[in-house]
Order: C-alpha cells, then sequence, then structure tokens
C-alpha cells in the first residue's frame, strides 16, 4: 500500500483510496501495508450478490463491497479506450481536448493514458485542420478576386460606384 497525503493506493488494481478505508472501492480487495510493486494481473471476479434486506435504509457493507466489484468489472479493455480516444481526436479535435484534459486530471493511470493519446491526436489534427484551412483560402484567392472585380465593375457602369450614388453623380 502507497501512501499520498491521505490516499492509499491499492496493491492489486492501483485504485486511490481513502487512509480511512479498509477495502480499495475498486476491485474491494483489503488494503494491507504492503507496498506497491505493479498491477496485479489476476482477473476481477465479480462475485455473486448478497440478498438485499428492504427493512434496512442503506446498504450494507456486502452491498457495497459487490457495487464496487461490479464496478471494477466494468472498467473495459484499455485498447479500445485507446482507439475511442484516436477517433474523438482525429475527428472531432476542438472537443477531443479539452475530454483529453479531462481525463488527464483522473487519479487513474490508464485514464490519463487515454487523455494523453486523445489530446495528442487532438493536436496532431488541430495542426492539419488550420493547414488545409490555409490552403484552401490561398486557392480560393482568385476565385474572391475575381468576384470582387465583377462586382466592382457591376456598381460602376451604373454609375453608382462605391459611393452609392449620393452627391457624386453627373447633373444635367
Amino acid at each position: 500500500m502507497a501512501q499520498q497525503a491521505g490516499r492509499v493506493v491499492c496493491a492489486r488494481c492501483g485504485a486511490n483510496n481513502f487512509d480511512t478505508v479498509s477495502a480499495c472501492w475498486k476491485c474491494s480487495s483489503p488494503l494491507s501495508a504492503a507496498p506497491v510493486q505493479g498491477y496485479s494481473s489476476a482477473p476481477i471476479v465479480t462475485p455473486n450478490p448478497p440478498p438485499y434486506n428492504p427493512s434496512q435504509a442503506t446498504y450494507g457493507t456486502e452491498q457495497l463491497a459487490y457495487r464496487a466489484a461490479t464496478v471494477a468489472h466494468q472498467v473495459g479493455d484499455i485498447a479500445k479506450s485507446n482507439r475511442a480516444a484516436f477517433w474523438l481526436g482525429i475527428s472531432m479535435p476542438y472537443f477531443g481536448f479539452p475530454i483529453g484534459l479531462a481525463f488527464m486530471m483522473c487519479d487513474d493511470p490508464r485514464r490519463q493514458e487515454v487523455g494523453r493519446l486523445c489530446i495528442l491526436w487532438s493536436l496532431l489534427s488541430g495542426v492539419v485542420h488550420c493547414l488545409l484551412m490555409f490552403v484552401s483560402l490561398l486557392g480560393m484567392r482568385e476565385w474572391v478576386m475575381t468576384l470582387a472585380g465583377v462586382a466592382l465593375k457591376g456598381a460602376s457602369s451604373r454609375g453608382g460606384g462605391l459611393g452609392g450614388g449620393l452627391g457624386g453623380g453627373d447633373v444635367q
């Protein structure tokens, strides 16, 4: 168990816990004084749910442990999360960047990795987007100048010019 300013890191899954609890909120393993060497590769087994007593106003410790184990079981595949971060960053860089920052603020190192990937691909995609916009504007320059020239010739042939014909025309 590693400690960080009122926090205890679980030796099995690496989740941050308050130092006042005796079991991990994520995997419900007991928190002991053993140092953290790395995450355990043991699979998380979801226990059968304990019977719920409707007369109790709150959940008991058995129900809380079951819910924590269920949440730990639903964490998901890290490769799928990395692919999602990649596609979010590439397809929507302006949304991917703040979402990646939010993931970087999590205590879980796996979520921080997903956040880093999302930020990296969002920045790269944003740079490519800006370059493509610049190139497209350069390509449209000739077209815009042609339209501006047609508009100016049309206004001068009618006698209006840019002044709109107020006080600048010939009086007969």
